[in-house]
């Protein structure tokens, strides 16, 4: 379903692809699902003026930088 999504809306809701992110066995793969994700998340800090929308942003792109630096603490990404 998450794929399906994905082919579908490839540039709307970043939690998709964090959660491909989590479930993508191949690390590579995995990356690539988080930076597309964080993209997607960083792009609409930049254009939100919602503080609340803000707050909870910021919490999901660190979030996301966190899995991201555990691909590379637990795999052989580097």
């Amino acid at each position: 379903m998450l794929k399906r999504s994905i082919a579908l809306e490839p540039d709307k809701n970043p939690e998709k692809f964090m959660s491909m992110g989590q479930l993508t066995k191949k690390s590579h793969k995995a990356l690539k699902y988080y930076q597309k994700g964080l993209e997607l998340y960083l792009q609409e800090f930049k254009e939100t003026n919602d503080e609340k929308r803000v707050e909870g942003l910021k919490s999901l792109i660190a979030i996301g930088y966190a899995a991201v630096g555990e691909l590379y603490m637990t795999t052989m990404l580097w």
